[in-house]
């Protein structure tokens, strides 16, 4: 049994499900806060509730019930633990924890702490002292999706033990919708969580100032209250009352994204952005600002990476897509069913697990 940890549950359904399901000869369970069970218990054979409240930066109590639950899984169990904050409340529930396991991080973004901000600053400066001890204690591997992460985190955290690059966290090219034709008014779209960081107010900006007859914009995702970077509840109300900006919440990218035509990414910090994979693989045209996880579109037809966000920049990339964009790509979908495909990547997560010992 291999226990996949995540401080969120969709984290261990959105893309992992599809993984492990691509996993024939593993059984898996799951430990995380508990949202959606029915979901969980169609990837998962064994759900196991952490008792965390996502919504907090940080709480004790979660550290003392996940070394609980540690405690009580057989040692030299392989676990694999995703996203850099579980990482960090990970390795310090282990501590307290009796079992010797093998445990792998998959750091899927080096996120709100790796950020330019003051806060995020002072913070990397007094935790790194505990992340090099800890990391280095707990981790047999970790996995990044970058080059750029790898370097920057092992040089700070002083990881020596083993670390890899998987690309991805791939996609299940069966369940989308792919795009037939283009709509005669251009639908832009841009889709994250509602974080500062995401470029969420970046792109309300752009919405207000390319004001045209023949594009519509659009902005889909959920705040996130646990996040220090989350827009203001004064900020949601604006874009929710925009005329230029049509906010939609939540969507299936998989079965609605095929119905707009260009997709934004204005995110500054990515691992391997998979909302731009999904995009592109369902026929839009994909701009992004570029950074360490963006620069894989620059494989694609149908794509643009932009060095910065400014106003110009912005209306210059989407008029040169508008101008460009006359064809659906079959290239790029051919390419990502063979580099990012959730078989593909499962292919390689089963490597790791069959050679961890």
């Amino acid at each position: 049994m291999i226990y996949y940890v995540a401080h969120w549950d969709w984290i261990l359904l959105e893309s992992r499900g599809n993984l492990i399901s691509n996993i024939k000869d593993k059984k898996f369970a799951s430990i995380c806060p508990i949202d959606n069970f029915k979901e969980l218990k169609k990837y998962y054979d064994k759900t196991i509730n952490w008792n965390i409240d996502r919504e907090k930066f940080f709480e004790f109590k979660s550290v003392y019930h996940l070394s609980k639950i540690l405690n009580k899984i057989p040692e030299k169990t392989t676990l694999h633990v995703f996203t850099l904050k579980t990482g960090i409340i990970f390795s310090l529930s282990y501590f307290f924890t009796r079992n010797k396991l093998d445990v792998i991080l998959s750091i899927t973004g080096l996120g709100f702490l790796f950020s330019n901000n003051k806060k995020s600053i002072l913070m990397r400066i007094l935790l790194r002292p505990f992340i090099v001890y800890l990391f280095n204690s707990c981790f047999k591997k970790i996995i990044y999706q970058n080059l750029e992460d790898c370097y920057q985190f092992n040089n700070y955290s002083k990881f020596r033990n083993e670390h890899c690059i998987v690309e991805s966290s791939g996609i299940e090219v069966n369940n989308y919708i792919i795009k037939k034709s283009i709509n005669k008014k251009l639908k832009i779209i841009s889709a994250s969580r509602l974080l500062k960081d995401k470029g969420v107010i970046d792109f309300f900006n752009l919405s207000n100032q390319l004001i045209s007859d023949d594009i519509e914009f659009y902005l889909a995702g959920d705040v996130d209250p646990g996040n220090p970077q989350s827009i203001t509840s004064e900020q949601l109300l604006k874009i929710k009352n925009s005329k230029n900006l049509n906010f939609i919440g939540h969507i299936d990218l998989k079965k609605e994204i095929s119905s707009y035509d260009i997709f934004i990414s204005l995110s500054k910090y990515e691992g391997f952005s998979r909302s731009l994979l999904e995009a592109a693989y369902a026929g839009l045209f994909v701009i992004s600002l570029q950074n360490s996880g963006t620069k894989f579109i620059s494989q694609f037809e149908n794509a643009l990476l932009i060095n910065d966000i400014n106003i110009n920049t912005l209306k210059t990339a989407v008029n040169s897509a508008r101008e460009k964009y006359n064809y659906i790509s079959v290239k790029n979908k051919e390419f990502i069913e063979e580099n990012y495909s959730s078989i593909k990547i499962a292919e390689e997560f089963n490597s790791i697990y069959e050679n961890l010992n």
